[in-house]
């Protein structure tokens, strides 16, 4: 069981470091559209992705998007009730416990989302594409984690700096 609950979290880390992280500069060159990954050069020549892929992406990520937007703000408005219980003198451990389940409701359904999303991108990309895009994101990250002079603009695993 421990070793299913590992395997999740690293899975839900790289869905979110591949939806925020990674678009923010794996290469020297010009931003790609904030969040598409798969419109780097270097990123789509490494993983042979097809334009129909590309397209599909796109469109998942447009629909995902606005999704993600919503349940993130709910779980915000959601934080803020809570913050506004816990600062009060007189302290309600029931409303405080019923608000603090109700952020935690709110936190699940966001990351049930992005973890759906993560599925719906290995539907369209495929297990082998997929898997090397984990290698990837790993070794850059890695490489990040090294302090390289390059900070967020570093090269992409395999490229020739």
């Amino acid at each position: 069981m421990f070793k299913e609950i590992g395997t999740v979290t690293r899975f839900l880390a790289i869905t979110a470091a591949l939806m925020v992280v990674m678009p923010l500069g794996l290469l020297a060159q010009a931003p790609p559209p904030a969040g598409r990954w798969w419109h780097i050069p270097k990123v789509a020549e490494e993983l042979n992705l097809r334009d129909d892929q590309k397209s599909r992406l796109d469109s998942l990520y447009l629909a995902n998007r606005s999704r993600i937007i919503d349940l993130k703000a709910k779980m915000q408005k959601e934080q803020i009730k809570l913050e506004g219980l816990l600062e009060k003198q007189k302290l309600d451990k029931a409303a405080v416990m019923k608000q603090y389940d109700r952020v935690e409701k709110a936190r699940s359904a966001l990351a049930r989302e992005r973890f759906k999303y993560l599925l719906q991108v290995r539907e369209i990309i495929g297990y082998d594409r997929f898997e090397n895009l984990k290698v990837l994101f790993s070794q850059w990250r890695m490489n990040r984690k090294m302090g390289g002079s390059r900070g967020m603009t570093g090269h992409m695993p395999g490229e020739k700096k």
